[in-house]
């Protein structure tokens, strides 16, 4: 069976606040908006995730259960990974590694620069830069998670949110 990673960059967010932390920074009505058009897209095309890996930070997070909810996925399948906030691409791997094997599609929610960097790994089409709400989907025929790394891998599509609402008008 096939292996699908969906790796989406968490949602628009506020901007730091006076002595806010980083890690609790909220999504914005537009980050709501836009992984909804992602949501959406998901849904039109039939490529749902199946369980979902999140960075602990709260934009992050709202991002990965605003998609669950959407997509209508069990929250017990949306698991926070506290190395996904700001420390290595590897650590990317570690969660993709680490992911159940008898899952064959799940979603990947992070940051950049990280983010973009482990989406670059699998694109010769190299990304500049994964915008807030981005997704890049790929399939392989892998049969486990690691072995997805380093199977063939084709793009199924890369959504941007900005593409997507200019379709709407």
């Amino acid at each position: 069976s096939k292996k699908i990673l969906l790796i989406m960059r968490h949602g628009k967010a506020d901007g730091q606040i006076g002595g806010a932390k980083d890690i609790a920074r909220p999504l914005t009505d537009l980050g709501r908006k836009r992984s909804a058009l992602i949501a959406a897209e998901l849904q039109k095309r039939n490529v749902l995730p199946q369980y979902i890996i999140s960075s602990p930070a709260l934009r992050a997070l709202q991002t990965a259960e605003f998609m669950a909810n959407t997509l209508k996925l069990d929250m017990a399948n949306v698991t926070i990974n506290n190395d996904l906030y700001f420390k290595t691409v590897n650590d990317y791997f570690d969660a993709l590694y680490a992911a159940p094997e008898e899952c064959n599609s799940m979603m990947i929610v992070g940051h950049n620069p990280l983010v973009t960097q482990f989406a670059n790994f699998f694109l010769s089409q190299k990304l500049v830069d994964l915008p807030t709400s981005g997704l890049v989907a790929l399939q392989s025929d892998a049969h486990s998670w690691p072995e997805f790394v380093i199977a063939y891998k084709k793009v199924l599509f890369y959504l941007i949110p900005k593409n997507l609402e200019n379709e709407k008008t």
